[in-house]
Formats: structure tokens, C-alpha cells, sequence
């Protein structure tokens, strides 16, 4: 099994009271244990440090180092897929969440 987890799961997961058994953080330490193969795309982590500086409420909750850290450990374990080629097709009604 493979698994995407996209950039809201992870925001998420870092207003979870207990982040390390929440879903995500299930879904997480399974993925950690090599119960599946996590998948990795560069745009979530750039879209998780764009909402770190975006939104203060998310900064005020989560250090960037923690997001750092959290991202890098999933870089160690995951399948790095590709960029989609520019453009993409419109898919759904945001075209910013396609």
C-alpha cells in the first residue's frame, strides 16, 4: 500500500491535542514502521512553510523547526514522486487545490 498524505492532514495534526495518536499521527508512526510506503511530494512541504509564515495562529502552535524536522523524517522514508508538468489540468472547483 502506498500512502499521500496532503498538507491539510498535516496542519491538522498539529492542532491535535496529542499529534502522535491522532489519525495522522497513526497513519504517521505506521508509515515510520514500514507498515506501507509513504509518498512524498515537495509541493506539500512548500505549501506547509507557506502556511506556517501565512497564518499566525499555525506559527503560534508549531515552530518551523518542529515542521522542519517532521518533513525531513518523512523525506527519510518516503517515495519522492515527481513534479506534474506545468499545467495541470483543472480538476475541481479550487483550482489552487488541484
Amino acid at each position: 500500500m502506498r500512502v499521500l498524505l496532503d498538507t491539510s492532514l498535516l496542519i491538522s495534526n498539529f492542532y491535535s491535542p496529542k499529534p502522535t495518536t491522532s489519525a495522522t499521527g497513526e497513519v504517521l508512526r505506521v508509515a515510520f514502521n514500514g507498515g506501507f510506503t509513504l509518498l512524498f511530494v515537495e509541493g506539500v512541504a512548500e505549501e506547509l512553510y507557506r502556511k506556517l509564515r501565512e497564518r499566525p495562529d499555525l506559527a503560534a502552535r508549531t515552530p518551523l523547526s518542529d515542521a522542519e524536522g517532521l518533513i525531513a523524517d518523512m523525506r527519510a522514508i518516503a517515495e519522492i514522486m515527481p513534479r506534474l508538468p506545468e499545467p495541470h489540468p483543472p480538476i475541481g472547483r479550487d483550482r489552487n487545490d488541484d
